[in-house]
């Protein structure tokens, strides 16, 4: 009870002590005073230092502590098996320790492991203790330290603060042996004291627990035993066995270490190979018990800081968590190779891998979540799992090139992962994340889920890959990609329908509500390569919406092959901002308003927003697109109307001569632009098109109320370049626009409508100061003025290049100059001049070869109506046409035109016909001039082709050939013929006029006043409201459309006696060519003496006239919708009675002219004055003495005795008062 045992052997041989057989050693004291039980054993080559065997061999003690001590130079220093027991069964803090240490110093040579510290062997071998600690400490020499095998037991039951610890340890320097081997089934258990295993070995693992060898904590709660294993294994590169294997920790062969709550500490650490070994074997947990593996490779063999090798299997059912630590200078820091059987699992708590990961063979993880803290590497196939989130950390780099399979949960890429044969799928319900780089070659599998960032961010991918039934998340909290919105940015290809079975599903996740025009790069590919499929039901250009926000997206945004969605815009967009800004919004709030670039940018998004207007802050303002440091043209590339017409004053678009002002692409689709009501100026640095160009064919552009000014090309088309396209200029102002090559303002390829416009002063320095033609020119009411080529080239005006056409009309092509042919027109394609004035255009008028100064036709087909070439002045020959080639002039008034020097090639100051294709037909040549000898003043050249219906001053510089039935007039002056002044006579052009008496009027041939489609004439130059047709056509350009009314009016009776009547006959005539239609009449009598009455009013024609009669009783009948033809009268008579009084009638006519201009207005007035006489008696009717100027009884007090006398004085008839 209380007094010690104490047990010493010593052998040379045998063992130093032996206890067998059931032989048993107790000490049942209970206190402090308990006897202790001390058994030393030593051998010397012989066998073990202490033997102890046997089913009921057992050494116990309550509260005395136990100590052996075994020491052999030959076996075992220490053997405990077969069934015998070594107990401690006290429960309080008295409770005895045990302690076992053996140490063998053998040298003996013999097969097998016999030579061991502390050797624990057999079923039912069992050191335990409920409280009282177990300390078993083995050293050799020759084989293992510590061995505890085949289903030997070591365990603590005890509970508590008091329960039990157990601590090994085992240190070797034998050749080839472990310092602490757990194996066979062995088993050491703990409820609630700590586990602690430490191992070292000169020559191979410091620990090493294998063949079915179990390790347990089985208390639960805060008290529960730690399991600590701590193995040093090192190898000494002997000569007998060369390098072996040496793990700080070897945990194999279907060993399992397990826990409830306890946490688990592997730390193992060797100069040779692996720092700690985990394989077909198992590591368990089912309650809040944490593992922790710590591994510190060698420098031979793998080296690994930590191998999870193949069938290990780590299954944290619990809340634990996962550490893993590798330290490697040669091998891998963590080698993961679990193999098909293999996996690791953490079912609530966290994986974290603190070092790289190292695929060797396919592996599997699942749990809540895994870090890797230092990145993936390796060849192999990693399944990932969890159900929260598998972390690539950030900072790190992954190199592996093998298979990442993501089947739950998200795989989270902070880091980068840097090989692009590597392979990554995310499998339905898994979805891969994350703000770093995952340059595999990614596949999202169909339910699987794309999601970029980490609220928000940019993830990069390799080729990336999506199946139909994959989602793509994108979160969108603003407009900056990563940190705003999700962005993947793709280093390869880009399928977003990989199996073609419909495409992924976008998923917009708003965070805040986007404003019109606002972009998002959702997929940024990278190079050339073109994305493949589309988002399921969003084809190219497709809307939707989402959050109740409409988006459009394309595949072909960005540079080209991104994926780019963009916020519908309001259909309207009004400017708000001077500034040239783009802030990838029209967000009037962001930077300094909604500028112009922000409004195009938003409207080019979406077809269906087409128009862009101005604040009124902007009225007269000016846009400076040059100013601001992006130095692009506005790009339009959607149909679009920029409508400034609200402003009171244009606002001013300038782009300071850094670019263009407006590019108009649609890149071939075709749309159709609207420029309304701007001013348009300064562009610059480009080849063509200085202000605004349209690039391709199928665009259209309507130019409206607008200047275009000061643009420069440095090829062609100083302000409009129009490559292909349609273009619609209407009211449009062009000035000071200078093109180096050909089109000072306007260069036309397509198909080209000018109308009501203003062309003037501006310059090319080749041909084509105003307009060069290739394409079809329609113009209309406009002015071609002032412009100038520079150069020794042609067209001042428009230049018309072989097969283009062009057709002027109702315009005014003046005061052009060329450095040679064609101040105004130079044509060699199909041109034709109708309604038209060309006056006072110059070709180099010191240039002998300079001709045509109003039109130089070079070969092509020109057609002159209805139009007048005046006044201009050539160089050389032509002044008013050189025709060369075919040329047809109809109803057209050629006057007062010079050709300064006619060369070789002759005069002609009107025309000059270079070969036999001219025509000449009802026209008017007249008071031309040639300089140089006055030979042809009018016509010079080859031989004419006349209708036989025309005026020509002078012809003898041609050939008159009459191909007609009539004589041409010749050899009359202008005088005879039209004004000389070039005037507004109507219309929208200057014309001369013809005058009274002309010799043009009635003398031309109307079946010769035909248009290029040989239709009649309609009207004259003046177009509508001037008929061409008054009577026979007239010969020029301008019909006689006046009309000579005149007026007379004459009485039957004059004088008349009151009483009595006269008759009054107004006769209205029309002596002008041009019936009258709309005149009026007004007939005004006027009689201050008396009273009248009107009857017997008739209105008589003299041919088919008409006019409304209207009786105005008192003033005369007046008439209304007056139609007199030419030479026709009306005659209006109607009889005066006169009731009473004297005087004199005053009868006035005046005549008005109606939608017809009358040539003489001194004849549309008359007067007739009738005198009124007394009857031959009067009576006095009243005493008062009164003169009223009239006997009428009616006026003053009645007839009076003085008016009486008076009125008798004035008709000597008058007898008797």
């Amino acid at each position: 009870i209380s007094g010690d045992i104490t047990i010493t052997g010593n052998s040379t041989y045998y063992d130093g002590v032996s206890i067998q057989n059931g032989a048993a050693i107790n000490s049942t004291g209970t206190d402090t005073t308990a006897a202790k039980i001390t058994i030393s054993g030593t051998t010397g080559t012989g066998f073990d230092g202490i033997y102890i065997e046997g089913a009921n061999t057992t050494i116990s003690s309550i509260s005395g502590d136990i100590s052996l001590s075994g020491n052999s130079d030959g076996y075992n220093g220490i053997y405990i098996g077969y069934g015998a027991k070594v107990k401690s069964t006290g429960t309080d803090s008295n409770a005895a320790k045990i302690s076992i240490m053996g140490t063998t110093t053998s040298t003996y040579s013999y097969e097998g492991e016999y030579s061991n510290g502390v050797w624990l062997y057999g079923t039912d071998t069992e050191v335990s203790s409920i409280s009282g600690n177990i300390t078993i400490t083995g050293s050799s020499t020759k084989d293992n330290s510590v061995v505890i095998e085949y289903d030997a037991v070591v365990k603590s039951t005890g509970t508590g603060v008091n329960a039990a610890t157990i601590t090994i340890q085992g240190t070797s320097t034998a050749d080839g042996d472990d310092g602490v081997e757990i194996s066979d089934g062995a088993h050491i258990s703990s409820v609630d004291g700590n586990i602690s295993i430490t191992g070292s070995s000169e020559d191979d693992d410091g620990v090493n627990i294998q063949y079915g060898a179990i390790i347990e904590s089985t208390g639960t709660g805060a008290l529960a035993a730690t399991i600590t294993i701590t193995g040093t294994g090192v190898n000494d590169m002997d000569a007998m066995n060369g390098f072996e294997p040496d793990d700080g920790i070897d945990f194999d062969s279907l060993a399992h270490i397990r826990s409830t709550d306890g946490n688990i500490l592997l730390t193992g650490t060797t100069s040779a190979d692996r720092g700690v070994t985990i394989s077909a074997s198992q590591i368990s947990t089912d309650g809040t018990a944490s593992v922790t593996i710590e591994g510190t490779g060698g420098t031979l063999g793998n080296s690994d800081g930590v191998n999870l090798g193949s069938v290990g299997q780590i299954n944290l059912a619990g809340s634990g968590n996962l550490d893993v630590t590798g330290t490697s200078t040669i091998g891998a820091e963590i080698r993961m190779a679990l193999g098909a059987l293999g996996f690791i699992t953490t079912t609530g708590g966290t994986q974290t891998y603190n070092s790289n990961v190292v695929l060797d063979d396919d592996s599997e993880l699942s749990g809540a979540d895994i870090d890797f803290l230092d990145g993936i590497s390796g060849a192999s196939m990693l399944t990932l799992s969890p159900t929260g989130t598998a972390t690539l950390a950030a900072g790190t780099t992954s190199d592996f090139t093998g298979n990442i399979t993501v089947t739950s949960g998200t795989l989270l890429a902070l880091g980068d992962t840097s090989d692009q044969t590597a392979t990554v799928n995310i499998q339905d319900g898994a979805t891969l994340a994350g703000t770093g780089s995952v340059l595999a070659n990614v596949t999202v599998e169909s339910g699987g889920i794309l999601g970029p960032g980490q609220s928000p961010g940019i993830l990069t991918t390799g080729n990336l890959s999506l199946q139909t039934g994959a989602t793509f998340d994108v979160e969108i909290n603003g407009r900056a990609a990563g940190t705003e919105y999700d962005q993947v940015s793709v280093a390869g290809t880009v399928n977003l329908d990989s199996d073609t079975l419909g495409g992924a599903t976008l998923n917009l996740l708003l965070g805040y509500t986007p404003v019109g025009g606002e972009q998002y790069t959702i997929i940024k590919n990278d190079d050339v390569d073109a994305i493949s499929g589309t988002f399921n039901g969003l084809a190219e250009g497709a809307t939707f919406v989402s959050g109740g926000v409409t988006f459009g997206i394309s595949y072909v945004g960005g540079d080209g092959n991104d994926v780019v969605l963009s916020v519908k815009p309001p259909t309207t967009i009004v400017v708000t901002t001077a500034t040239d800004e783009a802030d990838g919004t029209i967000d009037a709030a962001v930077g300094t308003g909604t500028s112009l670039r922000e409004a195009i940018l938003a409207a080019n998004l979406f077809p269906d927003t087409n128009i862009i207007t101005f604040d009124s802050s902007l009225s007269g303002g000016t846009i400076l697109i040059g100013d601001s440091g992006l130095n692009l043209d506005l790009l339009i590339s959607t149909d679009l109307t920029i409508d400034g017409s609200s402003l009171m004053t244009p606002v001013i678009v300038d782009a300071e001569r850094d670019n263009r002002v407006f590019t108009i692409n649609s890149g071939g689709t075709g749309i159709e632009v609207t420029l309304d009501s701007l001013t348009i100026q300064n562009g610059g640095l480009v080849t063509n098109g200085g202000n605004i160009r349209v690039v391709n064919a199928a665009d259209t552009l309507n130019l409206l109320n607008s200047t275009v000014s000061g643009g420069r090309a440095s090829a062609n088309g100083g302000g409009l370049d129009n490559n292909g396209g349609t273009v619609v200029i209407d009211n449009v102002t062009f000035t000071n626009d200078r093109a180096i090559q050909f089109g000072g303002a306007i260069f036309n390829s397509g198909d080209l409508t000018v109308q009501n416009t203003t062309i003037s002063g501006n310059q090319s320095i080749s041909s084509g100061g105003a307009i060069y033609n290739k394409g079809t020119l329609q113009v209309s009411y406009s002015l071609i003025d002032d412009n100038l080529v520079t150069a020794d080239l042609y067209a001042g005006g428009i230049y018309n290049k072989s097969g283009a056409t062009a057709v002027v009309t109702g315009s005014t092509i003046s005061n052009n100059e060329a450095g040679d042919e064609g101040g105004g027109i130079w044509n060699q394609g199909t041109f034709t001049l109708l309604n038209s004035t060309v006056s006072g255009n110059i070709s180099d008028i010191d240039d002998s070869d300079a001709g045509g100064a109003g039109i130089y036709n070079n070969g092509g087909t020109l057609s002159v109506i209805n139009s007048t070439i005046s006044g201009n002045n050539a160089g050389g020959a032509g002044g008013g046409i050189f025709a060369k080639g075919t040329v047809n002039i109809v109803n057209s008034t050629i006057f007062s035109n010079t050709a300064n020097n006619g060369g070789n090639e002759g005069g002609g100051g009107g025309i000059f016909a270079n070969n036999n294709n001219l025509t000449l037909s009802n026209s008017i040549v007249i008071n031309n001039d040639d300089v140089l000898d006055g030979s042809g003043d009018d016509i010079a050249g080859g031989t004419v082709n006349s209708n036989g219906f025309n005026i020509i001053g002078d012809v003898t510089g041609a050939t008159i050939n009459v191909v007609g039935m009539g004589t041409d007039i010749t050899g009359v002056l202008a005088t005879d013929v039209l004004e000389t002044t070039l005037a507004n006579n109507g219309g929208p052009t200057l014309t001369h006029a013809l005058f009274r008496n002309s010799l043009a009027i009635n003398a031309g041939n109307d079946t010769d006043a035909l248009d290029t489609d040989f239709n009649p004439l309609v009207t004259d130059q003046r177009g509508t409201g001037f008929s061409r047709f008054v009577g026979t056509v007239d010969i020029g350009a301008v019909e006689a459309d006046f009309m000579d009314l005149s007026v007379t009016i004459a009485d039957s009776t004059d004088p008349v006696v009151t009483g009595s009547s006269t008759t009054y006959t107004v006769t209205i005539a029309n002596a002008g060519p041009n019936t009258a239609t709309g005149a009026a009449f007004d007939n005004t009598i006027t009689y201050a003496g008396g009273s009248y009455t009107l009857s017997n009013i008739s209105l008589l024609f003299s041919s088919t006239g008409g006019a409304t009669l209207i009786l105005v009783d008192g003033n005369g009948p007046d008439l209304t919708n007056l139609i007199l033809a030419s030479g026709e009268t009306a005659t209006l008579t109607y009889t005066l009675t006169v009731d009473a009084g004297t005087g004199v009638i005053s009868n006035v006519g005046t005549l008005t002219a109606g939608a017809e201009t009358d040539i003489d207005n001194s004849n549309d007035s008359a007067t007739e004055e009738t005198l009124v006489i007394p009857p031959a008696t009067i009576l006095v009717t009243t005493a008062t003495d009164e003169a009223d100027g009239t006997i009428d009884p009616s006026q003053g007090t009645g007839t009076s005795l003085r008016e009486a006398i008076i009125a008798a004085n004035l008709n000597p008839d008058v007898n008797t008062i």
